[in-house]
């Protein structure tokens, strides 16, 4: 309900996390909220006894909550509105609503039936674990928010509800919603209030959750259950950072390539050492090249300082971009202090009677590509034993800089095997492939060919022949 032109809440006790989704404003007549996070946190919770109390605010009004399926739908849905609404609106099987004492109708349906409604008007929407359902439910159903039945005493309720756990950034939740063209596109609501007015879409809100924000009710009703579900998935980052954490870009529908990283120990904020040499590794991917900028120190670490991974790039802008950003990042470094690594395959040529990428590369730059033909899984095996080995001072030998979202996403489980295929190859085309394999190329020539030079950096003078050696 609204008083003093605020949202007020009344029908049960929310957490802090649950309070401050139904604590916020709305900016135009027509409010969107996404409660995203992980499992247990109060998210569903808090979208249905939101949705409930709109209905009974809006006299002879129209609302759908739905879900992907059928089954999963009566499991959740239906239960949950049975228990919430009782004593205050009645289910008609028959209908597949709640009719309310004030005349709102609340439809209960799969997300993949709710068009056979129509072009019904509604007051509210509500969509149960967003991230099984298209961009095409959500889009469609705000268009749908017009009832005039949503406007009581001048005051507008038209909400769109969505919960989800935590998506990879390439899901519409991310992309789309919280984000749109790399842009923040929906405000955080933990956020300061002056943040909204920075976003593309102040209409469009989200509350990041975690099972912690629950911890006290869940505890209550299953002693032990958080620690039980860390236990099941010790060592898994992904599904801790995804399905616990909440955290946006992480993915659990296979085995973590990178298992042994660990956010904790490789995230670092790296300052490039002017003594030794940047190590450019490149992967020419079709649609979604990467680039990764990295180096070997001399006592044997392996540091990612950047990373560049544009999508749908010509190759020659992909290498503007790339001398664009170096020289922003490390504008007092000579073109002859980078060293440049890719796999053999850039030697094919891309077009009938034009040159490789690799020898693209090397005109571009002015430089010699080192590359190699080698077995995928001898690269990873290499970054994997960089992530648990320590140098004698004990720190990891890899490190990656915080800088770089899109590899530390991969690490954390995004760049994963799947389940499904006899041969365990990393699951390729999700956008995570082509940086790691940007990365392997370094690591596979400088460390397990010993091709890093030791001493320090001299353009007159070249680099020293000295090596180190791999582990």
């Amino acid at each position: 309900m609204i008083i003093d032109g605020a949202p007020v809440y009344k029908t049960y006790k929310p957490n802090p996390k649950q309070e401050r989704f139904h604590q916020i404003p709305p900016w135009n007549p027509r409010l969107y909220k996404l409660a995203v996070g992980g499992l247990g946190g109060g998210k569903s919770t808090a979208c249905e006894q939101e949705q409930a109390l709109i209905c009974m605010k809006t006299p002879d009004g129209k609302s759908i909550a739905c879900r992907k399926s059928v089954n999963r739908s009566e499991i959740s849905l239906l239960e949950d509105y049975k228990k919430i609404l009782q004593g205050v609106a009645t289910w008609k099987p028959s209908m597949k609503w709640f009719e309310f004492k004030n005349g709102h109708k609340l439809i209960v349906v799969p997300s993949d039936e709710w068009d056979r409604f129509g072009s019904t008007q509604l007051v509210s929407f509500y969509i149960q674990e967003a991230q099984e359902v298209e961009f095409q439910i959500f889009d469609t159903l705000t268009q749908r928010l017009r009832d005039p039945k949503g406007v009581v005493g001048g005051v507008p309720y038209y909400r769109g509800l969505m919960d989800a756990r935590g998506v990879k950034k390439k899901h519409w939740l991310y992309s789309e919603y919280v984000m749109r063209n790399d842009k923040p596109n929906a405000w955080n609501a933990l956020t300061d209030p002056s943040e909204r007015r920075k976003v593309q879409n102040p209409d469009y809100t989200y509350v990041p959750f975690s099972t912690y924000d629950n911890e006290e009710i869940l505890e209550s009703q299953s002693p032990g259950y958080v620690q039980q579900l860390l236990d099941a998935h010790k060592g898994n980052v992904a599904w801790v950072k995804m399905l616990i954490e909440g955290e946006f870009g992480f993915d659990v529908e296979g085995r973590a390539v990178y298992g042994s990283y660990k956010p904790e120990l490789h995230d670092a904020s790296i300052v490039a050492d002017p003594t030794l040499p940047i190590l450019r590794g490149w992967d020419f991917g079709y649609n979604r090249p990467a680039v990764v900028w990295c180096q070997y120190t001399r006592d044997g670490r392996l540091l990612v300082l950047r990373e560049y991974c544009p999508v749908g790039i010509s190759r020659r802008h992909l290498f503007e971009e790339a001398a664009s950003l170096q020289r922003t990042w490390w504008p007092e470094r000579h073109a002859s202090q980078y060293r440049d690594f890719a796999d053999i395959a850039g030697e094919q040529i891309t077009s009938a009677a034009g040159p490789t990428d690799i020898e693209e590369l090397e005109s571009f730059f002015g430089t010699s590509v080192e590359s190699k033909k080698a077995r995928i899984q001898d690269g990873i095996e290499v970054i994997r034993q960089l992530m648990i080995r320590l140098t004698r001072s004990g720190v990891p030998r890899f490190a990656v800089d915080v800088s770089c979202d899109t590899l530390r996403e991969a690490l954390g489980g995004a760049y994963h095997y799947t389940t499904e295929k006899t041969e365990e190859r990393p699951v390729k085309g999700l956008g995570y492939d082509d940086v790691c394999d940007a990365l392997r190329y370094v690591a596979q020539l400088i460390v397990e060919e010993d091709l890093q030079p030791g001493g320090r950096f001299d353009v007159r003078a070249g680099y020293r022949s000295s090596t180190f050696a791999a582990y």
